[in-house]
């Protein structure tokens, strides 16, 4: 049977409209299957059910309703937990044993959070277990102690003795329960016809696992089963461009950037802030909008350095003047921004991180959250003070990324993150730990961005009633005017293949960015490089480095399996990472 034939015989068992399944296994009676079906949570990682869905006869192929099914094998909540959504532990790899028991694997350290960093594979992380659905009765057949047992399969007679493991072989590879494994811990594997040997891959190969001994008692030595495959690939249609000088692009004395982030508007509408390649650039937005009033002319920046950490600066757009922002304690400080009082007086909030990947979490790590600020500017001072600085306590998840901005006044605070977006009441009355109000706009289990948002990156005009947002891919920023949103709503719903893009794509306008920046900066990559710093050969050869050099700087990264290598020379510029206006 080909390809064609057998996709075009293929009959539908589930329709999932978003959950994910894996590891079907047809009931004894084979007019049904149990898979485990994925629940994610606030994280990624899904927690295993059983589920069973009917299999109908090949040929009948009746309609699947979205969402049907029954749950058979449910997530356990551990004492004192009573969010089941945020269970993370379930069982997994179910499969029929007789007509109404099922035997399972499930991780056994972990009991509401997985966390592969604290697993012990010597102790053991899964266990196997059958459960009787019927009386609801679970036994545990093979214990995590000592090693682990994961990947449970039946010999083709159904039997199975409890209490007692026998040694096979111990040639296979390595298991993946230390991880995530929707896939499975181990690859699949089979008894033969007459179970008298086990399928099974390892080492690149498959092999033939006998079960039984030899006259003298022996264990029969395991041998792969040599096979030879016939593949057929089709080569796409090799695509070339002639006027494309990339020698001349790659050595060129500027160079485009397309990829930005960290979009801001100003409260006019009248010009946006973002940055690219450690660079900050302003420009103007075509059309420019009908209101003219608060146009910003500071950006606050916070830059980095490796020995001091973060530093903030206010920029001056008309005059070109930026003034450092002093009274920082040192620490790793992002997302500032500022609200102007008056002519002189101007508050900022920002949000203190009490570690990052390359800095890690010994230095500076005292006092995490969101931070408050006054500060006040005048044209002949060379910096400027931060008083007052003071610790908010707030619901913010530090770890997730965020979008912050003034709302109206100083004392109305708007967070968005991945999954919550709430605006902080400042001046309100705070509770017993000092906490100010906090009031949910809108919240999702498994959203990435909870904000009005086209983009990877994007902004809201208030004033101008514009949204704003990059395209990831290509070097132009886009602009909706949200009054015209409903030109096209009626036919958006009526259309779910392509959401009327005919229509909507009428509405939105667009314009280039066209930003480049001197290319000064040369990297190698794949590089073997002798530091000779030592004199030891074995210290001073790094392989697979790569090579950052720009101006004075050079930078040395080592990138090998289960190790990082940072060593950073002459070090005599600072990136800007987080700017608004």
């Amino acid at each position: 049977m080909n390809v064609e034939t057998t996709r075009d015989s293929a009959q539908r068992v589930t329709n999932e409209t978003y959950r994910f399944m894996s590891g079907a296994r047809f009931h004894p009676s084979g007019d049904k299957v149990v898979v485990t079906k994925w629940f994610t949570s606030s994280r990624s990682i899904g927690a295993g059910e059983g589920w069973e869905f009917p299999a109908s006869a090949l040929g009948f192929n009746p309609p699947v309703s979205a969402g049907t099914g029954i749950r058979l094998l449910e997530r356990t909540l551990p004492a004192g937990f009573d969010d089941y959504g945020e269970e993370q532990i379930g069982p997994e790899q179910a499969l029929w044993h007789g007509d109404d028991s099922l035997i399972i694997s499930k991780n056994i350290q972990d009991s509401i959070l997985f966390e592969a960093k604290q697993l012990d594979v010597h102790n053991g992380i899964y266990s196997i277990f059958e459960r009787n659905l019927t009386t609801q009765q679970t036994v545990t057949l093979v214990d995590a102690f000592p090693g682990g047992a994961s990947r449970p399969e039946l010999s083709r007679d159904g039997h199975l003795v409890t209490g007692t493991i026998h040694y096979i072989w111990d040639g296979l590879s390595y298991d993946v329960s230390v991880i995530y494994a929707p896939m499975g811990t181990y690859p699949s594997f089979a008894f033969s016809p007459d179970d008298s040997a086990v399928i099974i891959w390892a080492d690149g190969q498959i092999w033939s696992v006998p079960l039984s001994e030899n006259e003298f008692g022996e264990k029969v030595t395991p041998k792969p089963i040599k096979f030879t495959a016939h593949i057929k690939k089709y080569l796409g249609k090799l695509r070339t461009i002639d006027d494309i000088d990339l020698v001349g692009i790659e050595t060129a004395d500027t160079q485009r950037v397309k990829a930005f982030k960290d979009l801001r508007a100003d409260a006019s509408g009248k010009r946006v802030v973002f940055q690219a390649a450690g660079e900050t650039f302003i420009r103007h937005i075509i059309p420019l909008p009908s209101t003219t009033t608060n146009t910003s002319t500071v950006v606050v920046h916070a830059h980095w350095d490796d020995q001091n950490f973060t530093a903030l600066e206010l920029s001056n757009i008309e005059e070109g003047k930026a003034t450092e922002i002093t009274g920082l304690p040192r620490g790793r400080f992002l997302y500032p921004i500022i609200h102007q009082v008056d002519r002189k007086h101007r508050v900022i909030a920002f949000v203190k991180i009490a570690s990052d990947y390359l800095t890690g979490g010994v230095v500076a790590t005292a006092a995490p959250g969101l931070y408050l600020a006054n500060i006040e500017t005048t044209s002949h001072e060379k910096t400027i003070a931060m008083t007052n600085v003071r610790l908010i306590p707030t619901e913010i998840s530090l770890g997730d990324k965020m979008n912050m901005r003034f709302l109206g006044s100083h004392s109305q605070l708007l967070v968005q993150q991945s999954d919550r977006t709430f605006i902080i009441d400042l001046a309100g009355k705070v509770d017993d730990d000092g906490k100010p109000p906090h009031r949910t706009i809108a919240s999702g289990k498994m959203s990435q961005e909870i904000a009005v948002s086209v983009g990877s990156q994007s902004s809201w005009m208030a004033k101008a009633r514009k949204l704003l947002g990059f395209n990831q891919c290509r070097p132009y920023l886009h602009s909706l005017e949200v009054s015209r949103l409903s030109k096209c709503s009626s036919t958006i719903k009526s259309d779910r293949d392509t959401f009327r893009i005919d229509c909507t794509k009428t509405i939105l306008e667009y314009q280039e960015i066209d930003a480049a920046l001197t290319s000064d900066v040369v990297v190698l990559v794949n590089a073997t490089l002798l530091t000779m710093e030592t004199g030891d050969l074995d210290k001073d050869l790094i392989f697979d480095a790569v090579m950052v050099i720009r101006e004075s700087s050079t930078l040395f990264l080592h990138l090998a399996p289960w190790r990082f290598h940072l060593e950073q020379r002459s070090l005599a510029y600072k990136e800007i990472h987080d700017v608004s206006l």
